[in-house]
């Protein structure tokens, strides 16, 4: 029993335990989305109780409308365009759901990133400053305002578009006033199988309530995962490039710090003779190797989370993609399908296009650092000096690769052959007449 109680101590507050600067960097990085989808229960007395029942409260809803949408969509077989859109709301449902198990199951991997961040990485214990960086951090900013201010509203405008199917129905004159239809509940916003008879207005109401509710979970699981991805990538690719524009100026940083501790001035012939010079060249090298080995553990843990949400996102994506298009190119489809196809079409091409955008820039300056330690002027170093350049330069050899479901690899070429084999599921469809 102690070790079990050890183990959930660790999963649950982390080794060591989380403070109140990790807590501070998880609200600076995520603001409170990731709570508010329950992929981050918040330990703290209180808030454990809310943010856990959050995540099991989104779990059990999403799961129970994968199985109602299922049979909806069994019923309404006669019906393609109808049931093609309940087959994608309870596939992106399955997503949310494999997104909030995987993601809380790597738990000890999210605070470990956390707790990186918390720690800046890694302070290199001077002054020297990077002018480039400065429009880097500003870019990064803007970005992190799209994620968790655009992408959330976004998704949130089309769980409301999907609450207010029957308003827009109506308004168009294709509402049904059939309370039942083959055993679908046809009054709810969305038209449904449940497993219960709905005979009254208070139950008619709750039933409403309950996909309000699962929409919002939708929502915020699918905008939360995606943030966790983005965002953390996004954080690598600025250590990428502290580390890049360091390597770059790393004899104009061991001169300033050479000539601020009292060096006296040299010659650039006279640099890598210096004793002085070289004892503040090494040492920031000695750094930079370092803050490479946390950085790879970052990457690490990265994908540690990311693998089976991304795996799921990427199986399901062709497929999702393909039937708004379809819902859109059919043109017999409810005002309200149209209108939630159109919306939903843009959501997953943007989503799966900041998956394999961000992934292939953590790959690409995984290389660039590869061939900026090459391109170092390490014939005039000394052994100690040679010695940690080939550490890094073996060390930045590993391709950087997050692979969805530990098999295809998140780049640009995955996201063009989702969009090459969705159109072809659409044209067979259309072939097909269906």
């Amino acid at each position: 029993m102690s070790k079990f109680n050890e183990y959930w101590d660790n999963w649950w507050f982390g080794d060591p335990p989380m403070n109140d600067k990790v807590y501070d960097a998880i609200y600076e990085e995520f603001n409170i989305i990731l709570y508010v989808s329950g992929l981050f229960p918040d330990p703290r007395p209180i808030r454990r109780l809310i943010t856990l029942g959050i995540l099991i409260f989104n779990v059990v809803n999403c799961a129970a409308y994968v199985y109602f949408l299922g049979v909806t969509a069994t019923i309404q077989i006669n019906d393609f365009v109808t049931a093609s859109q309940t087959v994608h709301f309870a596939s992106v449902d399955l997503v949310a759901v494999t997104c909030m198990i995987s993601i809380v199951a790597s738990r000890r991997h999210m605070i470990d990133m956390f707790r990186t961040i918390a720690n800046k990485y890694f302070d290199y214990g001077d002054d020297f400053e990077i002018p480039e960086m400065v429009e880097e951090y500003r870019t990064m900013k803007r970005q992190k305002i799209i994620i968790l201010v655009v992408l959330p509203s976004y998704l949130a405008l089309n769980a409301f578009v999907c609450m207010m199917g029957r308003t827009i129905d109506g308004y168009f004159g294709r509402a049904s006033n059939e309370t039942y239809e083959n055993g679908v509940y046809m009054l709810t916003p969305e038209p449904m199988w449940y497993p219960f008879t709905i005979h009254n207005e208070l139950m008619h109401w709750m039933i409403v309530m309950s996909q309000a509710t699962g929409a919002f979970a939708l929502a915020s699981a699918v905008s939360g995962s995606a943030a966790i991805m983005v965002l953390l990538c996004q954080s690598i690719n600025l250590q990428f490039k502290i580390i890049i524009y360091r390597i770059r100026k790393a004899e104009e940083c061991a001169y300033h710090l050479h000539r601020k501790n009292g060096g006296e001035k040299l010659k650039k012939s006279e640099l890598y003779s210096d004793p002085s010079f070289m004892g503040y060249f090494n040492s920031n090298l000695n750094k930079l190797a370092e803050h490479h080995s946390i950085l790879i553990r970052q990457f690490d843990s990265l994908y540690q989370v990311v693998k089976w949400p991304a795996g799921c996102a990427l199986l399901l994506g062709s497929l999702l993609i393909a039937m708004s298009l379809l819902a859109l190119l059919s043109g017999d489809g409810k005002p309200s399908i149209l209108l939630l196809a159109a919306l939903l079409i843009v959501a997953e091409v943007m989503n799966m296009a900041l998956l394999c955008g961000q992934s292939e820039s953590v790959q690409e300056l995984g290389q660039s650092l590869h061939e900026e330690l090459y391109n170092m002027n390490w014939i005039e170093l000394n052994p100690a000096a040679k010695k940690t350049m080939m550490m890094m330069i073996l060390q930045s050899k590993r391709p950087l690769v997050l692979m969805a479901g530990g098999l295809q690899p998140l780049n640009w070429e995955a996201f063009s052959g989702i969009m090459n084999t969705a159109y072809s599921y659409v044209n067979l469809l259309l072939a097909a007449d269906v």
